[in-house]
């Protein structure tokens, strides 16, 4: 789907989690319960979650946040931690890491506004493009993922 349907999903998803997690800070969901929120069908839209829960982290990623998609979207059966969620050699050897950091954030009403306020920076490019912007930033970006100084 187009980007600019991407980031509106995102939106919708996003304030979802806000309330949620708000209200029961263990809250998690599959994705077949976000393509449900999102009024869309989890079997022929998956690809689309997919890019939705990943606009998402990228917003995350600039917000300063830990990736709120990777930890609280989870798979649908098992409701596991997605494993595919970082694939390739930068992202992969720190998703302990990455995981670690999420599992021990208390989500706060401000985490929630900058995220929000991040995804509308984003623009309209795709989920994939705003990752391999955020690819260039190499281990230093890494570093800011897991919150540490770069």
């Amino acid at each position: 789907m187009a980007a600019n349907v991407q980031h509106a999903d995102a939106v919708t998803l996003v304030e979802h989690l806000e309330k949620r997690i708000l209200e029961d800070a263990s809250y998690y969901m599959t994705y077949s319960d976000a393509a449900t929120v999102l009024g869309r069908n989890a079997a022929r839209d998956g690809r689309h979650i997919g890019q939705v829960t990943s606009r998402i982290d990228a917003a995350c990623f600039y917000a300063k946040t830990p990736f709120l998609a990777m930890h609280r979207v989870r798979e649908t059966h098992g409701g596991h931690i997605n494993p595919r969620s970082f694939g390739g050699d930068l992202w992969h050897p720190h998703i302990p890491a990455l995981v670690a950091r999420a599992e021990a954030h208390t989500w706060s009403v401000d985490d929630f506004r900058r995220v929000k306020q991040q995804l509308q920076s984003l623009g309209d490019d795709a989920a994939t493009l705003q990752w391999k912007r955020i690819e260039r930033f190499g281990e230093k970006g890494v570093q800011k993922a897991l919150g540490l100084p770069g």
